[in-house]
């Protein structure tokens, strides 16, 4: 396991390694610039675009759904009172 405090620059001992620079003063760091691609957030915009506000074969689906006595089957209905019942009531918290 490396702990945080590990040195990555020397080797068990303390002994640098084969080629290190002796310590001193650190190494300029050049001054980079941050940028932000949006290829693939535009991509995802684009491909979002493209689909139909309205899905022919979900509506559908819904449809069946509501007629259905059975949906939600009853043991999915008793789970989720199940949670709401073992829940905390946050609104009381202060």
């Amino acid at each position: 396991m490396i702990h945080s405090t590990s040195n990555s620059h020397s080797l068990p001992g303390g002994v640098p390694p084969v080629g290190a620079k002796p310590a001193g003063r650190p190494a300029p760091v050049a001054e980079t610039r941050d940028t932000l691609d949006t290829t693939a957030s535009t991509a995802l915009r684009e491909a979002l675009a493209a689909l139909p506000e309205v899905r022919p074969e979900v509506v559908a689906t819904g449809r069946e759904l509501a007629v259905d006595a059975n949906y939600p089957p009853r043991a999915i209905i008793e789970d989720i009172a199940r949670l709401f019942v073992q829940s905390r009531d946050l609104s009381s918290q202060d």
